[in-house]
């Protein structure tokens, strides 16, 4: 691959390269320069220069202003920024075409860009990420909607049946790697287009400390995410993973399957504004299999295997969010799931309000109550606690 060297004081070499690839280029500052060499190398290849000059032929600044990753496009999170500026603004949009994509929630791609400029743009991430469920993990939270999950958990609890405090911990950590797609020049609306896949190990962990009755799984996690078709966003991601507790007693082998739909118009996966509210639902639909070589001290069966299918539904909610800031916040959740080999269930609801410690929403104080069955520990649980969450 091509590469030229970036210098403070000139960017004639990089203009040479975009001459190439399309007429009537204007020269970048070294300002400009700077920006598009995202890896910090001091050079600007072939690809990055491509970027470039989608952004220079960009007729409505939408990828100046929202191509936040410097990918050469649109990708879904970053139509979340764009969806919710038309929502609250009174001007019109810049062209009709960027409101009919807008409003249908497709990607964005060269904007009257020359014909001989190839979209062919791919991106490699790599990172950490910290949440409160594995089902979290890899939901970038540096893009717009960032504070909808939830971060990893601390709780001081009240078993409103023991009548006992009792510290938990409820938490998911994993280091995914992800590569966006490129996306087919003619895509058009209603189109299926995988956007992006990722990898990698995690370790989740929940229940009370010393606790017997607790779960640690530790695997690894693939995703894909799909654009278009029903939904205009689908994850899906499979996990295999090795569990025992606390104490390092029990044995378990099993893998989980989790499908979750977006669409932005009804919130579900995004904020929207409803009066004096900001409002955001997240569905998943999830199956687990495990089968149990050794129970240790859980309440689980030896040598027997368990066949879960279920649903989690939840919802959060900002009161008055620009007089408050949206620090102040309310969420809740139910799941249900179903033993298909046992024929049991089990169903849980959590609810409770929050402060946003920071900004961001990544660091969290919140007081919650939790009713029924958690499937994955298949203790009943009814308790008031106080927790501290933190995201990454």
């Amino acid at each position: 691959m091509r590469q030229i060297r970036l210098t403070g004081s000139s960017a004639a070499p990089l203009v040479l390269l975009i001459s190439a690839l399309a007429a009537n280029a204007a020269e970048l500052s070294p300002e400009q320069a700077k920006r598009f060499d995202t890896n910090g190398d001091d050079f600007v290849d072939s690809e990055k220069a491509t970027v470039y000059a989608r952004h220079l032929y960009d007729q409505h600044n939408i990828l100046a202003d929202y191509d936040k990753n410097l990918n050469g496009q649109i990708d879904p999170d970053e139509l979340v920024a764009i969806n919710r500026d038309l929502t609250n603004i009174d001007r019109e949009p810049v062209s009709a075409e960027v409101r009919l994509r807008a409003a249908e929630h497709v990607l964005i791609p060269l904007m009257a860009a020359p014909a001989s400029i190839e979209a062919e743009v791919s991106e490699n991430v790599s990172r950490a990420y910290l949440r409160e469920k594995r089902v979290d993990l890899g939901i970038d939270t540096e893009k717009p909607g960032s504070d909808i999950t939830s971060g990893a958990a601390i709780t001081m609890a009240n078993d409103l049946n023991g009548h006992q405090n009792v510290v938990s911990i409820e938490a998911a950590v994993g280091y995914l790697f992800r590569k966006n797609l490129p996306y087919p020049g003619d895509y058009n609306p209603g189109d299926l287009a995988l956007t992006a896949v990722s990898f990698g190990p995690y370790i989740e962990a929940n229940g009370d400390v010393n606790s017997a009755e607790s779960r640690v799984a530790a695997g690894f996690i693939g995703q894909a995410e799909l654009l278009g078709g029903v939904f205009d966003l689908q994850r899906y991601s499979i996990a295999q993973y090795y569990q025992t507790d606390f104490k390092g007693e029990s044995s378990v082998y099993g893998a989980v399957f989790t499908w979750q739909p977006y669409v932005l118009d009804w919130g579900l996966g995004s904020i929207r504004s409803a009066g004096p509210l900001d409002v955001t639902w997240g569905l998943s639909f999830q199956g687990d299999y495990r089968y149990v070589a050794d129970p240790g001290g859980t309440g689980l069966k030896a040598d027997d295997d368990y066949g879960w299918l279920g649903a989690v539904i939840s919802t959060k909610i900002w009161p008055f969010p620009d007089t408050l800031d949206s620090r102040l916040f309310a969420e809740f959740e139910y799941s249900y799931f179903y033993d298909t080999l046992s024929g049991s269930d089990a169903s849980l609801f959590q609810g409770g309000v929050g402060l946003n410690l920071d900004d961001n929403g990544d660091a969290t104080l919140n007081v919650e109550y939790t009713n029924g069955r958690d499937y994955k520990t298949e203790t009943e649980k009814n308790s008031i606690k106080t927790a501290l969450k933190v995201k990454f």
